[in-house]
Order: C-alpha cells, then sequence, then structure tokens
C-alpha cells in the first residue's frame, strides 16, 4: 500500500549477495512511494539512485546519528549518473560507509594500487583503508571527504598528484 512505513533490520542476513542485489532493487523501485528504513552493515543496500526519490544515508557512530547536507546528497545524485567512471561509488567505495576512521582518498585506480605497493617496498605497514577504486579525479577529492565528515569520519588523508599543488 501506498503511504506506508517499511523498516527492516539487516535485510542482508543470510542473503546470497546476489539476493540481496535483487532486494536492493525492488526496495528501491518501492521506495518511490513509500518510506522505507533499511538498517544495514550490507554495501548492496546503498541505492545512490534512492536519493533522487529522497532517501537519506545515515550513519550511527559512537552513538552520535550523522547524515548527509542537500550538496552531498545532488553530488551522489549526480556522480550515480555518470556512466563514464561508474566505479567511483562502486561497491568497493560503498563499503566506506561501513568502516571506522583511517581513510585514504585517492584520485584514481592506479594510485589504490600503487600506494600498497610503495608500503611494502617500504616496509610499512598500512593500516587504513583506501576508498574504493579512487575518487574519481582531483576534483572529487573535496566533495567525498566532505561527505565522510559529514558522516562523522575524523581521520581521512587525501593524497594528490604533484600537479594538483593549487587543489592541496
Amino acid at each position: 500500500e501506498e503511504k506506508i512505513l517499511i523498516a527492516i533490520d539487516e535485510p542482508e542476513l543470510s542473503l546470497h549477495p546476489s539476493a540481496q542485489k535483487l532486494l536492493s532493487r525492488a526496495l528501491l523501485k518501492h521506495s518511490k512511494d513509500k518510506q522505507i528504513v533499511i538498517f544495514t552493515h550490507s554495501p548492496y543496500f546503498i541505492e545512490l539512485e534512492g536519493i533522487e526519490n529522497g532517501s537519506s544515508i545515515i550513519r550511527v557512530s559512537e552513538n552520535k546519528i550523522y547524515s548527509l547536507s542537500k550538496e552531498s546528497k545532488e553530488f551522489l545524485v549526480n556522480i550515480a549518473k555518470n556512466k563514464n567512471n561508474p566505479h567511483t561509488f562502486g561497491l568497493d567505495a560503498k563499503e566506506i560507509f561501513f568502516l571506522d576512521d583511517g581513510i585514504v582518498l585517492t584520485e584514481g585506480q592506479e594510485d589504490v594500487v600503487l600506494f600498497p605497493v610503495v608500503f611494502d617496498s617500504l616496509k610499512k605497514q598500512c593500516d587504513w583503508n583506501f576508498f574504493g577504486w579512487g575518487c574519481g579525479g582531483a576534483a572529487n577529492i573535496p566533495k567525498i571527504s566532505k561527505i565522510l565528515n559529514e558522516l562523522g569520519f575524523k581521520k581521512v588523508v587525501a593524497i594528490f598528484d604533484r600537479d594538483e599543488q593549487a587543489r592541496i
């Protein structure tokens, strides 16, 4: 029925990832005329397309509730529509919403692949988490950093290429 509230706690439990995707898509479809609240630990239920329907991403950390600004929601809607760079907020990047502090933002996927190699060659351990497959370019780093800040992350660093001195 329309105008009803559906609340689901951890719909991913005991579901295969492909079933999680199917359920997430079904819930997204029904979110156009129903209020659906999902409490999840699964990146499969982070549907950026739903933000255009009025969805929100809310993170609870250290007994505090964090949500996104209108500007950050607009950025996520636009990034979800970017078919030339679909991995910017792909599954690997969506995992970020479920991690603790210690996030590394880089410009692109080659950085995500090469920086761990650099750490290994220096015999240094990096316990931080790299954001997905990069931010999809230097211009996205401040916007993604803002999103992480709004969601309560405190330890976030960015690594820019040398040609981005002004942006640093």
